[in-house]
C-alpha cells in the first residue's frame, strides 16, 4: 500500500518523476531540461542522466521525483539495519560512503545528496537498485531478486542468491537461444484483475562479471565496469530486450551441488510462496517500511498463478550448456 507522512525535511524540488499503471497519480508535470525514460511501466523525467534506462516518450505527467538535493541526518524512530540504512512507512534513507545518500519517500520521490567526488557511474549504480527497490516497496509492487527473460509470450523468472548464475543463464537463453531479456538483477511484479503476476520490464542491462563474459566469448574490456575496482560489467542490450508487460508463467530457482547431476526438482504451493518471499529483492526493508501483510498477499496470489522448479547443478561452465538444453525442455516448449 503507498503510505502518506508527513515530510521531515523539505529537499530541494526534484527533476524527475515515474509512475505506474493502476496507481493513482499526482502528476507534477515536466520541466525543462529533464531526461525521460522508462522502466517497470514507470515514467521518469530525471534531473539526472541515466543512460542504463529506455528513453521515455516525454510527454506523459509524471508521479515520481528523482534528482540531486538535500537529505535529512536520520529518520526519527526508523528501524535501523545495519550502519547504513533506516527506514520507516513511507520513507527510506541510506548512505554509502564516498558516493551519496539516497532518501525515497512515499513511493513518490527519490532525492540524492551525491558527494563532490563520486563518480556518476557509482551514483547511479545505488539509485537503480536499492533506490529502486525502496520505491517499488513503498508503491505496493513486488520486487524479485531474479533475472527474466520472454518465454514465447511468458516471463520466465530465475531466482537465486548472488552468485547463482541469474545474469548468465538470462545472457545465455538471450543470445544463443534467441530469448528476450526483461530484466536483470531486480524483476518487478504486480498482479492484474484476476488476481495473476504480471511482469513488467526493467531496462535494457546485463551486469556480468568477467568469467561469465569470458564464457560468452567477450572481451571485458569492451563493456564498463559497473563501479571502479569491480569486475562487473555493464553489457547494454536494446536489440534484444522485451518492452511489454508479460505474465509470469514459471519461476526457476538457481543452485549449485556436488553430485554432478544437473536436476529440476518441481516446487508446491507453500514452497512457490516460501520462494517468492525469501527471494524479494531488499526484503528487509520491509521491517522499516511496513507493508509485510500486503507482501505476504502479493506473493501467495503471486504464487498460485505460476509454476516453480529449483534447478540444480555442478559447478563450472560445463554444466550451463546441458542446464540450458534441460530447461528449453522443461520450460519454454
Amino acid at each position: 500500500m503507498k503510505p502518506s507522512l508527513p515530510s521531515t525535511n523539505t529537499p530541494r524540488a526534484g527533476k524527475a518523476c515515474m509512475t505506474h499503471a493502476g496507481l493513482p497519480a499526482a502528476a507534477t508535470g515536466r520541466a525543462a531540461g529533464e531526461f525521460s525514460y522508462e522502466a517497470f511501466g514507470l515514467r521518469f523525467a530525471s534531473e539526472i542522466e541515466v543512460p542504463e534506462l529506455s528513453p521515455g516518450d516525454g510527454a506523459s505527467p509524471s508521479h515520481v521525483s528523482v534528482g540531486y538535493g538535500s537529505v535529512p541526518e536520520s529518520l526519527p524512530g526508523a528501524y535501523r539495519f545495519g550502519a547504513r540504512f533506516q527506514a520507516r512507512p513511507g520513507e527510506l534513507l541510506f548512505r554509502i560512503p564516498g558516493v551519496a545518500a539516497y532518501w525515497v519517500r512515499e513511493g513518490k520521490r527519490i532525492v540524492i545528496d551525491r558527494e563532490p567526488s563520486a563518480p556518476e557511474d557509482d551514483v547511479r549504480v545505488f539509485l537503480l537498485s536499492s533506490a529502486l527497490a525502496a520505491l517499488i516497496h513503498q508503491r505496493g509492487l513486488l520486487p524479485v531478486h531474479a533475472s527474466a527473460v520472454d518465454g514465447n509470450g511468458e516471463a520466465i523468472l530465475f531466482t537465486g542468491t548472488s552468485g547463482q548464475g541469474k545474469s548468465t543463464i538470462a545472457a545465455q537463453l538471450s543470445r544463443a537461444r534467441g530469448l528476450s531479456l526483461m530484466c536483470d538483477d531486480m524483476s518487478v511484479l504486480s498482479l492484474d484483475g484476476k488476481g495473476g503476476p504480471v511482469l513488467h520490464p526493467a531496462f535494457p542491462q546485463l551486469k556480468l562479471w568477467r568469467d561469465a563474459l569470458d564464457h560468452l566469448g567477450d572481451n571485458p574490456r569492451d563493456y564498463p565496469a559497473l563501479r571502479r575496482n569491480l569486475e562487473k560489467h555493464s553489457v547494454m542490450t536494446p536489440e534484444r530486450f522485451g518492452t511489454r508487460p508479460l505474465p509470469v508463467k514459471h519461476i526457476v530457482d538457481l543452485g549449485f551441488n556436488n553430485t554432478g547431476a544437473v536436476t529440476l526438482t518441481p516446487l508446491g504451493g507453500a514452497g512457490k510462496i516460501d520462494l517468492l518471499i525469501n527471494r524479494t529483492y531488499r526484503k528487509r526493508y520491509l521491517l522499516g517500511l511496513g507493508g509485510r501483510k500486503n507482501h505476504f498477499r502479493v506473493c501467495a496470489a503471486a504464487a498460485s498463478g505460476i509454476t516453480a522448479t529449483a534447478l540444480s547443478r555442478p559447478w563450472g561452465w560445463h554444466a550451463v550448456e546441458e542446464a540450458l538444453d534441460l530447461l528449453t525442455r522443461r520450460c519454454l516448449q
